[in-house]
């Protein structure tokens, strides 16, 4: 089984290396790093990554929670916020966001390698149930005007 792809969008090297150096770790294969939101949506866009872990605040006036929404709707890609940030303000619009996860530096690699799990899963399940749900859609659509209900 292929190792999933990460794509980190940190601005700040000691920290970026350090997340990378966690994933190489555990196994997963980091595809680029990141450090503005530009890279980052055209990194994605370029890469298909299977998780993006994003800080919130970058530089250049990124911003981390809106380019994971874009990255998400273009891509549905998971995503797993790593912030210095934990104020009421910054996690009610990351919780808005569809993070699947939000961890506070410095990440201890452990809690990293939880977080990338439960994300992909979480987001593996929700794929299978989406494409369940459409194919559901697809036979009642199409399925003839009466269905009788056996009892």
């Amino acid at each position: 089984m292929e190792a999933p792809g990460i794509l980190i969008v940190e601005d700040e090297l000691i920290i970026a290396t350090d997340l990378e150096r966690m994933c190489l770790n555990k196994g997963y294969d980091v595809l680029a790093t990141a450090a503005t939101a530009q890279e980052a949506l055209e990194m994605a866009r370029e890469m298909a990554p299977d998780l993006v872990l994003m800080d919130i605040v970058l530089r250049e006036r990124g911003d981390g929670i809106e380019t994971a929404r874009i990255i998400r709707d273009e891509r549905d890609v998971p995503f797993i916020f790593i912030t210095a940030h934990s104020d009421e303000a910054t996690i009610a619009r990351a919780k808005q966001s569809g993070s699947y996860g939000y961890l506070l530096k410095p990440v201890k690699a452990i809690e990293l390698a939880v977080a990338i799990e439960t994300a992909l899963s979480r987001h593996d399940v929700e794929k299978k149930l989406r494409e369940s749900e459409q194919r559901f859609s697809r036979l009642a659509a199409n399925s003839p005007a009466i269905i009788y209900q056996y009892r």
